[in-house]
């Protein structure tokens, strides 16, 4: 049976990664649930199209097969489910992960295993399955980010990111940190493109192509920045602009107008042919723990 168990993972896995490029998949294995939080969503359909409507679906976490179809199982919905070695009367469940790479692993719970997704009012949910004796037990951490922010997920950690503006006009970088720490934040810069994309479009609610002060200081030598915030991997995804960085001696830091330059880090403006004025700062926050309504 154990065989038998490999090649419907293996065979699954691969028609599910056709459809989806980020390592999300649904592992089939044989199980069933043991204890429900609430009751699932009754599909009327084909096993495939189950499997395709959870992995498409952010809040699906689970479905397990039914004679008419699936029960699919959403966030909170479910505590343990029964994960046997050989298949009792044929029920099957996929369980949404998120791999490393997109091999389908052959002990795939040997190791705790985590899914997230976030909804459009900065809720950010996270699931973690656990393996002990042949029974998969589900926990729920429900998050939210602050105001104004987006949330993002780096190598492992969960990140809000937005921009805030200076109470007066103008700020320097120090202005910037501090701005940041004020809110219980830190002063931060994109680590992906999909980041600094977004930042692009929150930037636009200043006036249109000011400057926004990010993470980076060139404290100790030139052109060799100091982080504040050690989730961002320091200025590996920041989009330079040709020449830049410029600054020839310590003491400059970086900031966004439509790509990445440097400035002194003292100055809040200038004046000239391109006159400007530093208006705010990139700040990276936690996102905040709601307790449950619940005790399972």
């Amino acid at each position: 049976m154990l065989s038998g168990f490999k090649i419907i993972l293996l065979t699954l896995s691969i028609a599910i990664s056709i459809c989806d490029n980020s390592h999300k998949k649904m592992l089939v294995v044989w199980g069933y649930p043991l204890v429900k939080n609430s009751q699932p969503e009754k599909v009327t359909s084909t096993w495939e199209e189950c499997l395709l409507k959870c992995l498409q679906e952010d809040s699906c976490l689970l479905i397990h097969n039914t004679t008419s179809g699936c029960e699919l199982f959403r966030f909170a919905s479910l505590q343990y489910v029964a994960n046997p070695k050989s298949p009792v009367n044929n029920h099957k469940i996929a369980v949404k992960t998120v791999l490393s790479t997109d091999t389908c692993p052959i002990t795939p719970f040997a190791d705790s295993s985590t899914y997230i997704y976030h909804d459009d009012d900065n809720y950010v949910y996270s699931t973690t399955i656990t393996y002990s004796k042949a029974v998969l037990n589900f926990n729920y951490t429900t998050m939210r980010c602050p105001a104004d922010t987006k949330f993002f997920q780096r190598s492992g950690v969960s990140v809000c990111l937005g921009i805030y503006s200076f109470s007066s006009n103008c700020g320097s970088h120090l202005d910037a940190s501090v701005l940041c720490k004020s809110r219980d934040g830190v002063l931060s810069g994109p680590s992906s493109e999909e980041e600094y994309e977004y930042l692009l479009n929150a930037s636009s609610k200043f006036t249109p192509n000011m400057p926004i002060w990010l993470d980076g200081n060139s404290l100790y030598t030139a052109t060799q920045f100091i982080m504040e915030d050690w989730t961002s991997n320091g200025d590996v995804a920041y989009p330079y602009a040709p020449n830049s960085p410029s600054g020839m001696v310590p003491g400059f830091c970086l900031y966004m107008q439509q790509q990445v330059h440097d400035a002194l880090c003292t100055i809040n403006s200038w004046n000239g042919e391109e006159s400007g004025c530093f208006r705010g700062a990139v700040c990276r926050f936690n996102a905040t723990v709601i307790p449950p309504v619940n005790t399972f």
